[in-house]
């Protein structure tokens, strides 16, 4: 999308430096997510809330878990960003893209691309303004093409057709990525697209039935396995155990002869072979 704009608006001043820190940002965006996903950040944070295995202040998200591990991965592989012609703001400007605003801790302003005529630039990986940006164009097509969904808008024609305008509601004159009106049915449809997808799979009672299933095998794996000598619940406070935990951790506890993960296993026995946990109600 940047790349398509910056052919038809050469005058927004859209640098090869500005194009390399979005790619960089769209990449690593979803570098803090756990195990399957939300299910870690989401269900599970709040799981361990409730049994008082972390503290209730515990905020964190998959957000700041990009920026760890960027910076982890940075300094474990000994990669110099200067060495690929970026500047210490230019690696401000991919987290605060990859975090979708000033980063905490920070004054709350941007110091990326400070600049109020490069304001767009934030909204192509985390677009807070219209909530369509090129991450989420992103799964709507890939979940629609693994789950069998219907993905009812055309991203090319979105992508190829994006421009840059004066957002005329704004008092400021701010700058946002728009679509010509002729393709507003397709805008319309890549927000069914996210609903459908909603309906049909993310809230769908099997799969949520699933999701909390895997919560209570983290919790009942949780005093009994560890990975880099870091338990599930603390792992995010270690980005170098955060890297080896991903979805292989079931069958890591599935395969282990650890008869203290009877519990554990007993539950992914019963998610494997069904039945699954009942739904009560739905709202």
């Amino acid at each position: 999308m940047v790349a398509s704009i910056r052919v038809h608006q050469p005058w927004l001043g859209i640098t090869d430096t500005d194009v390399l820190c979005i790619k960089i940002a769209g990449l690593c965006h979803d570098l803090g997510h756990g195990p399957f996903s939300h299910v870690f950040d989401g269900i599970f944070i709040k799981t361990l809330k409730r049994h008082k295995l972390i503290s209730d202040t515990f905020n964190w998200t998959h957000e700041q878990g990009s920026l760890d591990m960027l910076d982890h991965l940075l300094v474990s592989n000994h990669i110099s960003i200067e060495e690929y012609g970026l500047s210490r703001q230019d690696l401000t400007f991919i987290k605060e893209l990859i975090y979708g605003g000033p980063l905490p801790g920070s004054d709350g302003v941007l110091h990326g691309r400070p600049a109020s005529n490069q304001r767009f630039l934030y909204d192509f990986v985390n677009n807070a303004q219209s909530g369509l940006d090129v991450d989420k164009l992103d799964y709507f097509m890939r979940d629609a093409l693994h789950t069998g969904a219907k993905a009812s808008c055309d991203v090319d024609l979105l992508i190829r057709n994006a421009r840059v305008l004066v957002d005329r509601d704004d008092k400021h004159g701010k700058m946002a990525i728009c679509f010509p009106e002729k393709l507003s049915g397709q805008v319309m449809q890549a927000f069914h697209t996210r609903f459908d997808l909603h309906q049909s799979v993310y809230q769908h009672k099997a799969i949520r039935a699933i999701e909390y299933m895997i919560c209570d095998v983290f919790l009942a794996a949780n005093d009994h396995i560890k990975i880099k000598d870091k338990k599930i619940s603390d792992i995010v406070t270690s980005m170098s155990a955060y890297q080896h935990l991903d979805d292989r951790v079931l069958a890591r506890i599935q395969e282990s002869d650890n008869l203290e993960l009877a519990e554990a296993k007993s539950i992914l026995n019963r998610m494997f072979t069904k039945p699954y946990y009942e739904c009560r109600s739905c709202t």
